[in-house]
């Protein structure tokens, strides 16, 4: 039977890098973009669009930055999960060998 295994530290790893991009997410601030392209397109129909075009950016990125935060938050769990059962599972083997119970 195939099986599979899971690394433990690369999770966590992953995890850290998740949390960590979702802070750096949260420093974006789309205003000065948005102000130069007002002023790059005066007088043009684009330039109306410019703020909605704003808003919309910045609240997807303030989304994806409690999205990430979340998932980080969620594959932390997962390794603590992990981790506990292997230690339980070594906690049983080492039991059965001090008992002398086979499998």
């Amino acid at each position: 039977m195939p099986g599979f295994e899971v690394e433990i530290d690369d999770l966590r790893r992953s995890a850290a890098a998740a949390i960590a991009a979702s802070g750096e997410a949260k420093k974006i601030n789309l205003a000065a973009t948005a102000t130069s392209m007002a002023r790059a397109l005066p007088g043009s129909r684009s330039a109306a669009l410019v703020s909605p075009l704003h808003e919309h950016w910045q609240s997807r990125i303030e989304q994806w930055a409690t999205d990430i935060h979340r998932l980080g938050h969620t594959v932390t769990a997962a390794a603590n999960l992990y981790a506990g059962n292997e230690q339980e599972a070594e906690d049983a083997l080492a039991v059965t060998w001090e008992t002398g119970i086979p499998w």
